[in-house]
């Protein structure tokens, strides 16, 4: 974990912001190519499991033999800067109960790659300067439908998460599974940069570590 924070503390140094994911995920296997010159890399990659239709943002193949499979999330609140002579306009994603709920898929997605294949470790991967995410909610009255996929600061997640039962076929479509974890993990925001002193200037990050074979 450490040292793949390392990477991302490096990175931020030089891409504080991002365009989109896809930016997100070309600049971080560059990244991840520079410290690691003797790893092979592959983009949006196909680990031939048992679903033929999965495809990781980036797999990493070390000299040892080990490999690394890391999803991303980009999640962006409106925010339009310049730095030096390149400008961003990130747009407004919203829907934050959907977000929370892709994030902890790609977990689980990644859970069951360590547990198929041997020797294979990896991390899921969420930045964003949308507050929402990782501050605790204030709960009132009404609990929110997505209570169970929160994913704020000190929030542990584990075993089988499902929506509330208020919540709409709307919201839910294509995504009415629950989900099911088989590790516990706590999310950990850090501070990746700071682009502007507004609202939605600082983003930060948090990275769930999933471990090789967590069950035999």
């Amino acid at each position: 974990m450490d040292q793949f924070f390392s990477i991302l503390s490096n990175m931020a140094k030089e891409r504080p912001v991002f365009h989109s994911e896809a930016d997100f995920q070309h600049a971080l296997a560059w990244e991840i190519h520079n410290q690691n010159p003797n790893s092979k890399l592959r983009l949006e990659y196909n680990p031939a499991i048992s679903d033929g239709n999965m495809y990781l943002d980036i797999w990493v193949t070390h000299p040892n033999g080990s490999r690394t499979a890391i999803e991303l999330k980009y999640i962006t609140k409106k925010i339009s800067l310049q730095l030096i002579d390149e400008v961003f306009n990130l747009k407004n994603h919203g829907a934050l109960d959907l977000a929370r709920y892709d994030f902890i898929k790609d977990i689980m997605r990644i859970e069951t790659v360590c547990n198929t294949l041997d020797n294979t470790n990896g991390f899921a991967v969420i930045l964003s300067n949308e507050s929402a995410l990782w501050k605790q909610p204030v709960l009132r009255d009404k609990v929110p439908n997505d209570i169970e996929y929160r994913i704020h600061n000190g929030k542990i997640l584990e075993g089988e998460l499902n929506w509330g039962q208020n919540t709409g076929q709307g919201t839910m479509k294509g995504r009415e599974s629950s989900l099911n974890l088989l590790g516990a993990y706590k999310l950990n925001w850090l501070h990746y940069s700071k682009v502007m002193e507004s609202t939605g200037g600082e983003f930060k990050i948090a990275i769930i570590e999933v471990p090789v074979k967590l069950k035999e």
